[in-house]
């Protein structure tokens, strides 16, 4: 790492990565991030080959699914030392993984939180969707139901996955795994406010031009933060348990590239890092694979 600013973020845009060589490259970052010449910032945008995991709030009876279905399907479940509940991971979702030395950079966890929910709410304003989080929760919700589950951990002080967006997954396993329980049980459904598309009403390109991609987002996340007023009147239907999507969402499909540029941005600009560093894949993703497929 000699030579690099271990203070500048990283973005790692990576492929398909199943579940053992994710927690394995996660747990090897983790480590770095630790050192003191090591990278304090990184941010991993990933989409996972199907499984499902439970966090700590979660649990079996969560998935509705029996054992013969899951064998049938070639899913299966990996109890994860993480915040969330039961999340069904397939491609067409992006997992957002902050590896954040917390001491490193002085933070708390909560505020790494408050600034992962900032950006996650940032980047759906850009998407034309208006997002909310209830109080006490940080995943994002809009009209449809949950579009972004907030599932992180961290690890000798070193933040690790994350968020989980789903961007247009295969709906129908989607649909038969709780994923947040709490907030159906304990929270009334809400009407969204309606959010202008950012398609519909792009950004002239010499302004696009003539500003640093921080100052963008920066911009974007306090227009957002002041255009979304508290929940207007309940819904006279219940609150989905499983997740959503912003296909759902915004009533057609969203495009995968699109949706890792605007959170890679989103990032940037709430973790205060207007320059930052965007690699496809990462150095050692490919000797993860091959410690896990012996391993298996």
């Amino acid at each position: 790492m000699s030579g690099r600013d271990p203070f500048i973020l990283r973005i790692y845009l990576l492929d398909l990565v199943s579940a053992a060589s994710s927690e394995a490259l996660q747990q090897r970052m983790v480590y770095e991030a630790g050192e003191p010449d090591g990278p304090a910032m990184s941010l991993l945008l990933v989409e996972h080959t199907p499984w499902l995991s439970i966090g700590r709030e979660g649990s079996r009876a969560h998935i509705r699914l029996t054992d013969s279905q899951l064998l049938a399907q070639r899913l299966q479940i990996e109890w994860i030392s993480r915040g969330g509940g039961c999340i069904y991971h397939a491609p067409g979702q992006l997992a957002v993984y902050p590896i954040v030395a917390l001491d490193r950079v002085g933070w708390s966890v909560g505020e790494l939180v408050r600034r992962s929910c900032r950006a996650m709410h940032g980047a759906m304003h850009r998407m034309g969707v208006a997002s909310w989080s209830p109080p006490g929760h940080f995943g994002c919700w809009g009209r449809t139901g949950l579009l972004a589950a907030c599932a992180m951990a961290v690890r000798y002080q070193v933040s690790c996955y994350g968020y989980y967006v789903n961007v247009q997954p295969p709906m129908q396993p989607t649909r038969l795994v709780d994923t947040d329980r709490s907030i159906a049980e304990h929270h009334t459904p809400w009407n969204f406010p309606q959010a202008a598309s950012s398609d519909s009403q792009p950004v002239p390109r010499d302004r696009q031009s003539a500003a640093e991609p921080g100052e963008k987002l920066e911009s974007s996340l306090e227009s957002h933060d002041a255009a979304l007023p508290p929940p207007a009147a309940p819904l006279d239907r219940p609150v989905r348990r499983s997740m959503s999507s912003l296909a759902l969402e915004r009533g057609r499909p969203y495009k995968m590239s699109r949706v890792r540029s605007l959170i890679a941005e989103a990032f940037a600009a709430a973790f205060e890092q207007p320059r930052y560093h965007i690699q496809t894949g990462h150095p050692y993703l490919a000797r993860c694979r091959e410690n896990t497929s012996r391993a298996s």
